[in-house]
């Protein structure tokens, strides 16, 4: 590094004499000696002479020069920084960065090597005959009182958008549909809502483009997701199981993906990806952008460096024989990345397929964002401590070991190395850079940390390019731009989303320390205002919206929208449904069902539709 260059004349009127550069250097302005001395021997000093002046050159300080009398000696010098060995500090500042680069350099080589081998993405079914098409049954679990707003529309969707089957939307005689659609929800006691009517009306009933089974269910003294999913799986007879959040509206083709995925690998679970379709304009972009990075580009190489995926909560395909042989824990903040570690240790195999997307509603503000992101950092520090010994002493195998080490505990070493490099780094940087040029006193990092520095920056923009060819192959045109714009702001604002992150698991580890991590909080997500419900003693979330109209859209409705839907009864015993009640809001009276088999739990079963 360059700090000065200099130039001073040296007369010598006495005889012959031999000088070394300290004593030239006692000729020079006192500050430019007192600054150098500082560096004592580590500095490297290089000297030249004016063109046609009888001088030496002096390329040491111990190098001496011989001046007849009568010669003037002109000396041009440049004084650079340190070159010598680096010290402790220097050596320990290299080590971060280079641990950081490591982490870096191996998830993005590890998503370049999926990029060569993977070849999900075919639309599976398409030649499938419609008569060896497997069932699936698709659970859409919800806290009604948050979701009632939205939850006609992601009905309407599922019922009218999902392309599965092998048959004429238009045709006149369709067959029954091989999706089943179940709505699962709970809400308090005493909470009612006229959106109760709607979903009895529609109960046990076929109907959209796809002639589709609908079930919608009310889980009593259920206070969960996990409660809701725990008490309609057993009943599952289809082969395989698909969950979506109620705010979900999967693309077309990408149940199919996912099918052809789990087909073709063997594996139990396939995790899709997610994208924002509606939310604030700035707010949604970027999240939307952190969500096309981590799917596309984080997940398919964590994947192949820790040997397993996990399951996400939402757009996932499991086999109904495995799921049904585990259930979802209702204690914990992420029921979904509990189960994932408990399956895994059942030696489960789960696969990421980012090209089975599937959009959701962004949260409604920045505070619900920041509620939903603490509630994650909780559920994964809970499962992290929770399962630390059961993993410890398993025997699923070393490589399954490292992976689920790779996914929990590592990924606090990951946020620590993603810190160092993105703001500890650039700070010690750019205030050496500032602190060296007003003062000589500083010198250099050394060459090892400034090729550290350089691969870190070169790392930051491989990503954005492998992040803009993922963007090519599968965002769609309409939207490629803004996403792409927001991809980029996204990494502008790194230091920042680092820096949340780390203030998230600090909090998350402080709650989980004072025991306060029990607490669940409804994210409220734009789309739609909540209504008041005709009685509901509870609080309630609201919504912000963004310009979603009618939720119902063109939905349509099966004749006879108000007539009183019942629930199986026995006796003088209170009405059920396969041990599930089922309100009928306003109903006096209620009348059985009827259903294409004698089963007694017929929660899930194919029954005729009624007039």
């Amino acid at each position: 590094q360059n700090l000065e260059s200099t130039t001073i004349i040296v007369n010598f009127d006495e005889d012959e004499a031999r000088m070394s550069f300290a004593s030239i250097l006692d000729a020079a302005p006192k500050r430019l000696s007192s600054n150098y001395a500082d560096f004592g021997t580590s500095w490297e000093l290089r000297f030249s002479t004016i063109p046609g002046v009888s001088a030496k050159t002096i390329v040491r300080a111990q190098d001496e020069v011989n001046l007849h009398p009568g010669e003037v000696l002109v000396v041009s010098w440049t004084v650079y920084g340190k070159t010598g060995p680096m010290d402790a500090p220097h050596w320990g500042y290299f080590f971060m960065m280079a641990c950081c680069n490591l982490v870096q350099y191996s998830t993005l080589g590890a998503f370049l090597w999926h990029i060569c081998r993977s070849g999900c993405g075919q639309n599976y079914g398409d030649t499938v005959p419609f008569e060896e098409q497997e069932e699936i049954t698709c659970i859409v679990p919800c806290y009604m009182p948050n979701e009632q707003p939205i939850i006609m529309g992601t009905i309407e969707h599922a019922m009218n958008e999902i392309l599965y089957e092998n048959i004429s939307a238009d045709a006149e005689d369709k067959p029954q549909g091989k999706l089943t659609i179940v709505v699962v929800y709970n809400a308090p006691p005493e909470w009612s809502h006229p959106i109760e009517e709607r979903l009895a009306a529609l109960h046990n009933t076929r109907f959209g483009r796809f002639n589709r089974l609908f079930k919608a269910v009310r889980v009593p003294e259920s206070k969960s997701k996990a409660e809701n999913l725990n008490y309609v799986i057993p009943d599952v007879s289809s082969q395989y199981i698909a969950i979506y959040d109620a705010d979900h509206h999967p693309d077309p083709v990408s149940l199919r993906r996912s099918l052809h995925k789990i087909k073709a690998t063997g594996v139990d679970c396939v995790q899709g990806s997610t994208y924002i379709r509606e939310g604030p304009l700035l707010l949604g972009g970027i999240v939307n952008a952190e969500f096309f990075v981590t799917y596309f580009i984080i997940f398919p190489g964590m994947e192949l460096l820790g040997h397993t995926g996990f399951f996400g909560g939402s757009n996932a395909l499991w086999r109904t024989s495995f799921l049904q042989g585990i259930e979802f824990d209702h204690a914990v903040q992420t029921e979904d990345i509990d189960l994932s570690v408990r399956a895994i240790l059942r030696s489960a195999r789960i696969s990421f397929c980012s090209e089975s997307r599937s959009g959701e509603l962004a949260p409604s503000s920045v505070q619900a964002l920041w509620k939903q992101r603490l509630r994650w950092a909780m559920g994964w520090d809970q499962v992290t401590f929770n399962h630390m010994k059961a993993i410890r002493e398993s025997d699923i195998g070393a490589r399954l070991k490292c992976g689920l080490y790779y996914l929990l505990p590592f990924r606090w070493l990951s946020l620590l190395l993603a810190f160092f490099a993105c703001i500890v780094s650039p700070v010690i940087s750019t205030v050496f850079a500032i602190r060296t040029h007003f003062s000589y006193r500083y010198g250099y990092l050394g060459t090892p940390i400034a090729i550290a520095n350089g691969l870190s920056f070169l790392f930051a923009v491989s990503i954005i390019t492998a992040a803009v060819a993922q963007l090519v192959r599968f965002e769609a045109p309409a939207t490629r731009l803004r996403t792409g714009v927001f991809i980029v702001v996204f990494y502008l604002c790194t230091p920042i989303y680092i820096l949340c992150q780390m203030v998230l698991v600090t909090e998350s580890l402080f709650r989980i320390a004072r025991k306060n991590d029990t607490q669940w909080v409804v994210t409220t997500r734009s789309g739609g205002e909540a209504t008041e419900p005709a009685t509901n003693e509870a609080p309630q979330a609201k919504r912000q919206s963004f310009g979603a109209g009618n939720v119902m859209g063109n939905f349509v409705i099966p004749e006879s929208p108000t007539r009183k839907r019942s629930v199986r009864s026995s006796g003088s015993q209170p009405a059920d449904f396969g041990g599930l009640e089922l309100k009928a809001m306003g109903s006096d009276s209620v009348n059985p069902p009827r259903t294409e088999s004698g089963s007694d739990s017929p929660l899930l079963q194919s029954p005729t539709p009624e007039p």
